[in-house]
């Protein structure tokens, strides 16, 4: 009996994530698929990462941009709450953009993996994981959560690189992409290579790029929402004249935040390898970590 006591907690645990992970499973009824189905082009990384501000700019060449259909249904899952089905349209080309993390189980997932349960070829399937200096990145979960559990941080890091690695073994074409890369680059030459290396047929004007012209971020009909995000996480979005590497002076790190970067090296292995993907992909340079 004794022996039972001690496994007992462990036990509860175990049934409670087993449980988590049973509720939170996303299929065919949380994903419609069309007869005529689409390339898909899924756009993934950790939050605060600058996932919002690409999808923008394929919104801005008419495409149909998807914000966050899987994370929303699991978060109502995870809430009990009433599930908003993702209906992908028919057409030659579609996006969907997805943030991991920062909190509850709902956050932690892998787009592709649900979407090939659900039943997408993995021929339709084009993956950009996109992260970004995991310094800048973690103020920046500062500047928005009061509380964090920075294991959780770590994992985000670590799950889209995971992500990644999934998709290539499995043949689907993968382009690394970085938020650094519009830093070392202009923002034009950048989307240029990044469109020719989908092998998306688009003509790039100076209107993709500058965002003060056409409807405002938000406004949008090619923007498809399906949750609605605070004011603070868009606001920037909002506020940007256009697509760009965006130095936030108030983005600064206390010393433990410091520190804690610094034990994590994984961080930095994972930038790094996302850093010289991004170059090999694009043929452009970026500066090391």
């Amino acid at each position: 009996m004794k022996g039972f006591a001690k496994q007992a907690p462990f036990i509860k645990r175990y049934n409670k994530v087993k449980y988590l992970i049973n509720m939170l499973i996303i299929t065919k009824k949380e994903i419609k698929i069309p007869k005529n189905i689409p390339n898909l082009i899924i756009i993934v990384g950790p939050c605060r990462v600058g996932t919002t501000a690409l999808a923008n700019i394929f919104s801005k060449v008419g495409l149909t941009v998807y914000m966050q259909p899987i994370k929303s249904a699991r978060r109502a899952k995870e809430a009990g709450e009433k599930i908003v089905q993702w209906k992908i349209l028919e057409g030659n080309i579609v996006v969907a953009k997805e943030t991991l993390g920062p909190k509850t189980e709902a956050e932690f997932f892998d787009p592709i993996k649900i979407l090939l349960k659900a039943g997408y070829p993995k021929e339709k399937l084009i993956l950009i994981p996109i992260i970004r200096d995991s310094r800048k990145t973690l103020a920046s979960w500062r500047s928005m959560w009061i509380s964090l559990n920075l294991e959780k941080f770590v994992q985000t890091y670590k799950l889209v690189l995971e992500i990644k690695n999934k998709a290539e073994s499995m043949g689907i074409k993968t382009i690394p992409y970085v938020h650094e890369v519009t830093r070392d680059q202009s923002s034009y030459a950048v989307i240029r290579k990044l469109f020719k290396k989908i092998g998306l047929k688009k003509s790039i004007s100076k209107n993709v790029i500058d965002w003060t012209k056409g409807r405002k971020f938000g406004k949008d009909s090619n923007l498809k929402f399906y949750d609605a995000p605070s004011d603070r996480f868009v606001k920037e979005v909002k506020s940007w004249e256009t697509y760009k590497y965006q130095e936030e002076p108030y983005l600064q790190l206390s010393s433990s935040d410091e520190v804690f970067i610094k034990k994590n090296k994984v961080l930095e292995d994972i930038y790094e390898e996302f850093r010289k993907g991004c170059q090999k992909a694009l043929g452009l340079k970026i500066r090391p970590f």
